[in-house]
């Protein structure tokens, strides 16, 4: 069988040829019918900056928490008899300013390392015992709050 001038050898060329062709086809086709919505740059950067702006309008208009002296909420007095307090944190922390404005002694005794123990406290007019008690039911198991004249102890168990 006679061959024509330019194919090889291979008996199935013809074949491989137009599968080539085929795939080739379908890969630029593929590549060029994604459409790139992009816009010019400086339509993408305004876009941007309009988004940007509108996060940081919402951010300003959040209510803000301020140490500042104006805003600061007054410290309460544990001196008194009478408490009002809010407080969310450390039982250590809150138990030693007690003791400072009660002018006791503060000590923190008990296993090492100690475990912070968070309490919340939410008291209106509540009686300085009352309180202590109420700290005191919070740790549960963990610790206890001793009184003793001059001092007050955070017993860690």
């Amino acid at each position: 069988m006679a061959r024509p001038h330019g194919f090889p050898k291979f008996p199935h060329f013809k074949q491989l040829l137009r599968i080539t062709a085929a795939v080739a086809v379908v890969v630029t086709t593929g590549c060029s019918s994604q459409s790139q919505n992009l816009g010019k740059p400086g339509e993408t950067a305004k876009a941007v900056r309009l988004q940007l702006e509108g996060a940081l309008g919402r951010v300003q208009s959040q209510p803000t928490w301020s140490d500042a002296a104006d805003n600061a909420a007054p410290r309460p007095n544990f001196a008194s008899d009478s408490i009002s307090v809010a407080w969310q944190g450390d039982a250590a922390v809150f138990l030693n300013e007690v003791a400072r404005q009660r002018f006791l002694k503060f000590t923190v005794t008990g296993p090492q390392p100690r475990m912070p123990i968070y309490i919340f406290v939410n008291a209106t007019q509540m009686a300085y015992l009352d309180l202590l008690r109420d700290v005191d039911k919070q740790f549960g198991q963990r610790a206890n709050v001793v009184l003793g004249d001059g001092y007050m102890e955070l017993r860690y168990r």
